[in-house]
């Protein structure tokens, strides 16, 4: 197949998305496809030297037109295209935009992340720029959601959620995030004494921070336990001075951002992982990354991450410190529930590998290329 994706912007080092697109990527290269990968932003971009990326010109453009230019490169790659791939919810009016307008070749979106109307989303914007977005998804916007041919979502959770705001369930297939482990280790034994606790990822307020802190605040106070907060973000202030008035800067550190290689290290010598998120997770790939490592997980209980974690976690009620201490609680006095979740978590993390996640999208462009000759 000759695959065309769209994204924003390819970053080697980038989040977890951009992690997402290179390993589905690679995959479908070395299943003998040819793919393109096209990144609407030309500036920004630092993608390895394997995958073929093109850099377009759409960085001036507002949200609006931004579609409009997404949709016009696709007619102009259709000719050289077997089926077209658009990445994100900040794209994916363009590929019905594109469709509506003439194109003749099968487009998907792959969707990973709330809309930005959608009260979930962790982007900051004022709630002027929101009613507007949800104004034009409501009218306009539902004529090319309708026009696209298949919805890819990272999770079930996601699934319903798109559904829930009049995307056509009808379209909608669940095929994950895909993981490359081969770079991460299995955990080390380093203290039996002290439980290590981790969490990974921003330090900002819809991803519950301050949560896990008051929640570690409730546990017991002869219960033997450290923890590390792996990120960095805009809360991290406010977060030291919690940590600090709580009187529990001696059992918590801020280590601030870790690169992946750092990051694996955490995760090789931690005991738990926590996901103290206040909104539903779309997805969660420290959940994934932590499970494969052999940890338990502590996971909210609306949203993806509960069905990412599987039987390798516990869940607790979104945004609820005491819900969360329970949990926590329940990890740290079970040394056989440790285990056993570990345990579970391991063989739950083999669904994500790359090797397995790769044919599932190979084989559902392969279905729409399918589609387009039977119906053509």
């Amino acid at each position: 197949m000759r695959i065309h994706l769209y994204t924003l912007r390819l970053k080697q080092h980038g989040g977890g998305s951009h992690q997402n697109l290179m390993l589905f990527a690679r995959a479908l290269s070395k299943a003998r496809h040819d793919v393109v990968v096209h990144a609407l932003f030309a500036e920004g971009n630092d993608a390895p030297p394997d995958i073929h990326l093109v850099r377009e010109r759409g960085d001036e453009h507002s949200f609006l037109t931004l579609q409009s230019f997404c949709a016009s490169a696709m007619k102009r790659d259709e000719t050289a295209a077997d089926v077209l791939l658009v990445y994100g919810q900040a794209l994916l009016f363009a590929a019905g935009m594109y469709r509506r307008q003439g194109g003749h070749v099968m487009a998907a979106v792959y969707l990973d992340s709330h809309l930005d109307s959608m009260k979930e989303s962790y982007r900051d914007r004022s709630s002027v720029s929101r009613a507007k977005h949800l104004l034009w998804e409501r009218t306009i916007g539902r004529l090319y959601v309708r026009s696209v041919d298949r919805y890819i979502a990272a999770s079930p959770y996601l699934l319903e959620r798109f559904a829930r705001a009049g995307f056509p369930r009808e379209k909608f297939v669940v095929i994950p995030n895909a993981f490359d482990f081969s770079d991460l280790s299995p955990k080390q034994s380093i203290d039996a004494d002290v439980s290590t606790i981790l969490y990974a990822g921003r330090l900002s307020r819809e991803k519950g921070v301050d949560v896990l802190i008051d929640a570690l605040h409730r546990l017991p106070r002869n219960m033997q336990w450290r923890a590390v907060l792996a990120g960095d973000g805009a809360q991290r202030g406010e977060l030291e001075k919690m940590i600090a008035a709580l009187k529990l800067s001696d059992r918590i550190r801020i280590a601030g951002w870790q690169n992946r290689a750092a990051l694996a290290q955490e995760y090789a010598s931690s005991d738990m992982l926590i996901v103290p998120s206040r909104v539903p997770e779309p997805f969660g790939r420290s959940i994934v990354e932590a499970m494969h490592a052999g940890l338990p997980v502590v996971v909210p209980s609306h949203g993806g991450a509960a069905w990412v974690a599987g039987e390798g976690g516990i869940t607790f009620e979104n945004g609820d410190s005491i819900s969360l201490a329970a949990a926590i609680e329940k990890l740290l006095t079970g040394a056989a529930l440790r285990r056993q979740r570990g345990e579970a978590g391991k063989i739950r993390a083999r669904d994500f590998d790359v090797a397995v996640v790769g044919p599932m999208l190979e084989a559902e462009l392969s279905n729409l290329v399918a589609a387009s000759t039977t119906l053509s």
